[in-house]
């Protein structure tokens, strides 16, 4: 019922935005910016995880710096230092390479906000406990977290990123 009264409010703004250019800047460097954020690292994450990526880190490096602030900085190397916790407290736990994988995956895509949450690493391991398949771990991982990650949706994603590793293998 109310969308029909919402057009008319948003040709307005639409046509506002558009016809300001200083606003319009603003707002496509805001989308931008988002877009940048959110998608970067995560096809940084599956090419990395796909083996199929170069990086000049130097250059990585300064662009970074020169074209990122200080709070999008601070988020990614919080991102990393997460993937290397995950990292490290998988492999003390006797976890193999696919296992913190699937760990690193599960942090990235579904589960960077509970980051913050004490002791979500250690949770996170936990939910591998006595799990022999994925579908089990998802389970335990919705359990623990409240989530609503889809086993189909998570399976699919895995095996793309083992066929992607596994072609990068086999020709390297």
């Amino acid at each position: 019922m109310a969308t029909p009264a919402l057009v008319p409010i948003l040709k307005k703004v639409a046509t506002y935005v558009v016809t300001d250019k200083k606003l319009l800047k603003t707002v496509l460097g805001i989308v931008l910016g988002i877009i940048i954020i959110v998608l970067t690292p995560i096809f940084a994450f599956f090419k990395l995880l796909s083996g199929d990526v170069h990086i000049d880190t130097a250059y990585l490096q300064s662009y970074v710096e020169e074209n990122f602030s200080s709070e999008e900085i601070a988020m990614l190397q919080g991102v990393e230092e997460g993937m290397n916790l995950i990292e490290t407290k998988m492999t003390e736990a006797g976890y193999d390479e696919t296992k913190v994988k699937r760990a690193q995956v599960l942090y990235t895509l579904a589960l960077y906000d509970y980051s913050e949450q004490d002791g979500f690493t250690d949770d996170l391991v936990g939910c591998f406990e006595g799990t022999t398949n994925d579908e089990q771990l998802i389970n335990a991982v919705n359990l623990k977290f409240g989530t609503n990650i889809s086993y189909a949706e998570f399976q699919q994603l895995m095996d793309s990123i083992e066929t992607d590793t596994s072609s990068e293998e086999s020709s390297g």
